[in-house]
């Protein structure tokens, strides 16, 4: 059914399905591993994104980083607060980007709130970030506005590249 309704919408919106990533957590792969399984062979099907969740804060079974045709990994935001002050914080997100990298997923970083946050993971290899440095939570209303004024695109001086 999920797939269905992606196909569909799709469809209707004329949307270029490289375009549109699906977030996935790590309790959602363990506790239905066979209909995700195949849910997430029909998506990568359509073309689309497919990104792992809050990365280590579930079950954290590394194996199932084997076994979906995953994208990204998204380092969840508890790793991120802590990084500047605590140590153990610091080495797990430099863990989780190197070992994705070996893996040739995309690394998201969510819960950047800081400009020492943003530094740190740039300096790290991140590919992208989430969080309050960039923009606080918006309305449909707010985020279509952005859009329609072109500044929906990161700035280049974030260091994210200039169109994701």
């Amino acid at each position: 059914q999920v797939c269905e309704f992606v196909r569909d919408v799709l469809e209707t919106t004329g949307l270029d399905p490289a375009r549109l990533n699906i977030e996935i957590t790590e309790g959602t792969l363990l506790s239905h591993a066979g209909t995700v399984r195949q849910t997430i062979e029909d998506l990568r099907a359509l073309g689309v994104g497919l990104h792992l969740d809050d990365f280590g804060t579930g079950y954290s079974s590394l194996s199932y980083l084997q076994l979906y045709p995953l994208d990204a990994l998204k380092i969840d935001r508890s790793f991120v607060q802590g990084m500047l002050e605590n140590q153990s914080s610091a080495e797990l997100v430099r863990t989780i980007i190197a070992m994705a990298k070996n893996m040739n997923l995309r690394v998201v970083a969510e819960g950047i709130e800081q400009p020492g946050h943003l530094q740190a993971l740039q300096a790290l290899g991140c590919d992208r970030g989430q969080g309050y440095l960039f923009s606080h939570p918006l309305s449909i209303q707010e985020a279509r506005a952005l859009v329609v004024q072109g500044q929906h695109f990161l700035r280049e001086s974030w260091g994210f590249g200039s169109e994701d």
